[in-house]
């Protein structure tokens, strides 16, 4: 009976894939699934083959790799069996193709594996961020792996049966053979197979096409999870300040590891350095790897365990918020994209919400407007100054050409073009420029009226700089990131005060004592929220005494 049954599928199979060899230009649907399968294996998985390599070779070689691509092979020929139906099989195929292929250009460009934070990034990125991404290489890429397949799938002829039940039949052997031969291959090598993605646990998500559609359905599973209630802090908040003035700058991209009080050859904060009371600490590492996560989560009350989803601070009050509810004057200004990152200045009044979004737009094309506000300022003033400081690509377009002191420097669209030293040149640079820019702040703030005056330079997160063939950030789950990409520089800096024996004096050799004190201490920005509030000098129910590190 089952010899029978057998013969019968072989049968059908086989009289299936006959019009390929008669009509010359005519292919079998189920075959050219199959050749998709293997062309996706081959050609659109560079990175994934790339750091299963080394697993690979010490762990089988060759009979390995094979079996981990005849795997590969027919799960997605099983996945393309189940959703290409007749007629939708040249749509559906050049769906996943084109979507493939846009994803193997940046996983291998990037060396990066795609997951929600990804997905949301992607969807979420700027004019100016994208049109630096959208280079003919790109293009090229696109042309050769997404459209010109996609043409082929419309030009060539599909010889599909005419008979519906038939047709359903012949899948349902077809998926039957291959769930079989899927059972094989895990019976023999299944564990070997099992074995590689263990030893890699980003391994899955550099799987094309598979990671970008289970990276998307991801990210949409976890917008479903999002509050509905909104979360209402600092109704009681209050402030003993009187004319103080605060400036929190949010760096980007910046890394500790390139920075000289951590032992970095280079000397890329030379002009902020020499001012008096300027601490650094050692030890700080940001909430996210992605500014979608890192912002929102170090401004609102969440810490890294539970900011799960870029969006949770559209549902609740952040820092800016209370500060503004204590009465505080608080600015959002920005050259870093077009809108405040998760909502964050949404509530704040709108002539306090300032953006510099041309493509040309420097960071120091804010200075004219800060050192006003801080000249003419008199009242209790918190400026959110979020920086596009060091990001990528374009590292060299980050500072004007006279601070290039650093050379050669990267000038490419492409990392992986430039050398090692041209790309730290070219970074570096940026750190030196932003550090110029700080210097200016600092000078301003000092000359300042005012006595109650303070600053917090933070970076949103780090940035990986060919260390192991990664480039930028994200794609990869916070875990397993580079700690490149973690590790942030943190500047703090309070006006030394005028008068030695007044209360804001006291205060300050308080705080400076604290934060000495916690220079090589293990930090992260769960702490920005509360340690705000107590810079700040607001009370609030909401303020959390063990997450200011002033305290």
């Amino acid at each position: 009976m089952k010899t029978n049954l057998f013969a019968t599928l072989l049968a059908d199979f086989c009289l299936s894939v006959k019009p390929l060899f008669k009509r010359k230009f005519r292919i079998d649907y189920h075959v050219l699934l199959f050749l998709s399968s293997c062309i996706l294996g081959l050609f659109y998985n560079n990175l994934f083959w790339g750091r299963a390599q080394a697993f690979i070779v010490d762990n089988g070689g060759f009979l390995l790799k094979a079996s981990v691509y005849t795997a590969f092979v027919f799960i997605v020929w099983l996945l393309l069996e189940i959703l290409c139906v007749r007629i939708w099989t040249r749509w559906v195929l050049s769906f996943i193709f084109l979507i493939s292929s846009v994803a193997s250009y940046f996983m291998d460009l990037l060396s990066i594996g795609l997951d929600s934070g990804v997905i949301d990034s992607m969807l979420h990125t700027t004019l100016r961020e994208s049109s630096e991404l959208l280079t003919f290489s790109f293009l090229y890429h696109l042309l050769v792996f997404g459209i010109f397949p996609t043409l082929i799938f419309f030009i060539i002829p599909l010889s599909v049966p005419l008979r519906f039940i038939y047709g359903l039949k012949l899948k349902t052997y077809i998926v039957c053979i291959l769930l079989s031969i899927i059972v094989g291959i895990y019976f023999v090598q299944g564990t070997r197979i099992i074995e590689v993605f263990k030893h890699s646990h980003d391994l899955m998500r550099t799987l094309n096409p598979v990671a970008p559609f289970r990276a998307y359905i991801d990210y949409i599973i976890k917008r479903m999870k999002l509050p509905t209630d909104y979360i209402v802090l600092g109704d009681d908040a209050i402030t003993t300040a009187e004319s103080k003035l605060f400036v929190f700058v949010i760096g980007e991209s910046a890394r500790a590891h390139n920075f000289k009080e951590l032992g970095y050859e280079r000397d890329t904060t030379p002009y902020s350095v020499n001012f008096p009371n300027r601490i650094f600490l050692r030890n700080f590492y940001s909430c996210g790897v992605i500014t979608a996560i890192s912002i929102p989560c170090m401004l609102t009350n969440y810490t890294r365990a539970t900011y799960t989803h870029r969006e949770l601070s559209f549902y609740t009050d952040n820092v800016l918020d209370v500060a503004k509810k204590a009465g505080y004057e608080v600015y959002w200004i920005s050259n870093n994209g077009g809108e405040c990152i998760g909502g964050v200045c949404k509530r704040l009044d709108q002539d306090k919400i300032i953006y510099f979004n041309t493509r040309s737009s420097l960071d120091g094309d804010m200075i004219p407007l800060l050192s006003n506000l801080i000249q003419n300022t008199t009242s209790n003033t918190l400026l959110v100054v979020n920086l596009l400081g060091s990001h990528g690509v374009r590292y060299d377009k980050r500072y004007p050409k006279e601070f290039e002191y650093f050379v050669p420097a990267c000038n490419k669209n492409v990392l992986s073009q430039c050398s090692v030293e041209e790309l730290l040149n070219a970074y570096d640079n940026s750190l030196r420029y932003t550090d110029f820019l700080l210097s200016l702040l600092l000078q301003e703030l000092d000359s300042s009226v005012l006595e109650d005056v303070g600053l917090w330079y933070l970076s949103d997160h780090g940035e990986s700089l060919g260390e192991n063939g990664q480039y930028m950030h994200g794609g990869f789950p916070y875990a397993f990131a580079p700690k490149y990409q973690k590790h942030i520089p943190s500047i703090l800096w309070l006006k030394p005060p005028q008068n030695i024996h007044s209360p804001y004096a006291q205060w300050v050799q308080e705080v400076t004592e604290k934060l000495f004190n916690k220079q090589d201490s293990l930090l992260n920005q769960d702490y920005v929220f509360s340690t705000l509030l107590g810079l700040l000098q607001i009370t609030t129910k909401d303020y959390k005494r063990e997450f200011d590190i002033t305290r």
